[in-house]
């Protein structure tokens, strides 16, 4: 089961934050921790023109009144005992104090914001981007089924491995672990090793059997997993992240784990590449671990 969690729900009280306070909400009862709802208002170049008084005086005062409003509503509508935050600054710069102060554990967001995008630059990335704790991006209802950890063999499994097996065990849900090589590897344990040259292409099916199996069976071995559904994988695709949304449809993954950044060959894989990608593609639930 999964450890009591601090979880920050960041809202801009749009339909997608509402929907990732919800699922906070499910994910806070089930682990018997604490919650907070966290507005930052950032200021905006259209201030500039106002009388300082006036911004520090009446403006500042509405502004913030009708903020704690909507918070109440929110947290009002998803039945929680969560403690409302009403801050005024930039977002990730404020997030990232409350975090220390309240000892996060988890960030929650909505994949989309007011607008309704999700791009370069957003609200979402920056907090992703910046993040010192995991960052759980909710897309989908937050009924999970299926949990799949997506993992490098070539760097750190564990921490994804023990939120993947952790979320499963707290909602119940079947656990699969997955890992998708692109066409060029390396350092494939057991079966000799392949020169950043060597495009897998090249290779006999029966040689990506051998591959796979030892990849397999050094998975296993390693994270201690017995009854754990392993699939391992070659992609051919550009961009591995189209190849791997594929597969978590195939598998009906409801929430994948990743990391933001990954390492050795799969080292550019960082928010901004295929991490923003599968966040783009990706139809379900997220939960992006840092570095």
């Amino acid at each position: 089961m999964i450890k009591p969690l601090n979880i920050l729900v960041c809202t801009d009280f749009s339909s997608f934050s509402l929907n990732a306070s919800k699922a906070a909400e499910k994910l806070r009862s089930k682990c018997d921790g604490k919650s907070y709802h966290l507005h930052v208002s950032e200021f905006s170049v259209m201030w500039d023109w106002m009388p300082p008084d006036y911004i520090e005086g009446r403006f500042e005062m509405d502004l913030l009144n009708n903020l704690r409003k909507k918070m109440e509503d929110e947290i009002q509508k998803t039945n929680s005992s969560s403690e409302g935050l009403i801050e005024i600054g930039l977002i990730p710069t404020i997030v990232g104090q409350q975090v220390k102060d309240k000892k996060i554990d988890l960030i929650v967001i909505g994949h989309k914001g007011q607008t309704g995008r999700f791009h370069l630059g957003s609200i979402a990335e920056k907090i992703i981007a910046t993040s010192e704790v995991p960052v759980l991006v909710v897309k989908d209802n937050f009924n999970i089924h299926t949990i799949g950890g997506l993992i490098d063999p070539n760097g750190t499994m564990e921490d994804i491995i023990r939120w993947t097996e952790d979320l499963a065990l707290t909602f119940g849900s079947q656990e699969k672990i997955i890992s998708l090589f692109p066409d060029i590897a390396s350092r494939f344990i057991g079966v000799g090793k392949f020169g950043f040259s060597t495009e897998l292409l090249s290779l006999t099916d029966h040689q990506k059997d051998i591959i796979k199996k030892n990849l397999n069976e050094n998975i296993r071995k390693k994270l201690k997993l017995k009854d754990s559904h392993i699939r391992i994988d070659f992609s051919v695709e550009r961009k591995v992240s189209y190849h791997l949304n594929e597969i978590l449809e195939e598998e009906k993954v409801d929430l994948a784990v990743m990391k933001k950044h990954q390492s050795d060959f799969m080292e550019k894989i960082l928010i901004g590449s295929e991490t923003r990608r599968m966040l783009e593609i990706f139809k379900k639930n997220l939960l992006i671990l840092p570095s």
